[in-house]
């Protein structure tokens, strides 16, 4: 009698219901374009020098959209995201691993503001040693599936490539610093929600 009551709590348990669960997950894809920038130091006979630049770069990127419980926020979501892209006047291979907390204020109808932030972590495929943190936030405007998204950033080198040069050594890392061009283009099709 035991094993049947069980068996019977356990059916119940994993049994089908027939209301449809809401989806939570959104699988969605994107594309971005921005600046980073690009630090060379040399240092020489006792003295030290570095220049800045900025480099243009383009991103595709794939992620999986999370919608959080009502408890926390009726729109509040968590974004992560792998995107893969190129550094134009270098010609080296960009990695971005990419978590985004953002609350969608509502405008009208579909129309929506989603805002919060979304830290970044990006990855040069040439050299592991000019990879870099982004700390940005991040200010869109959603309508039904497709988002754009303005993320300034501020960027910590997270090491450097070194090299001896004559008696002294050359340095390149990424620039530490505001970076204030990054625009996305997501899409997120309601149709793949699980």
């Amino acid at each position: 009698m035991r094993r049947c009551a069980l068996a019977f709590a356990c059916a119940l348990a994993f049994w089908p219901s027939s209301a449809r669960a809401e989806a939570r997950f959104t699988p969605f894809t994107g594309v971005a374009a921005g600046q980073n920038g690009e630090r060379l130091r040399v240092r020489f006979d006792g003295e030290e020098q570095y220049e800045d630049r900025w480099l243009w770069n383009t991103r595709l990127s794939a992620g999986l959209s999370l919608r959080l419980p009502e408890t926390v926020g009726p729109r509040a979501r968590l974004d992560s995201s792998v995107g893969f892209g190129v550094v134009y006047h270098t010609g080296h291979g960009q990695l971005e691993l990419r978590e985004a907390a953002l609350y969608e204020l509502p405008i009208a109808g579909d129309l929506s503001l989603p805002v919060g932030v979304a830290p970044a972590v990006s990855v040069d495929t040439a050299s592991s040693a000019r990879s870099s943190l982004a700390l940005a936030p991040s200010l869109g405007l959603a309508w039904r599936f497709i988002e754009i998204a303005y993320r300034p950033s501020y960027t910590l080198p997270l090491g450097a490539e070194r090299r001896r040069v004559f008696t002294g050594t050359r340095e390149l890392s990424a620039r530490p610093g505001i970076s204030l061009v990054e625009f996305s283009l997501f899409f997120h099709p309601r149709g793949l929600d699980f």
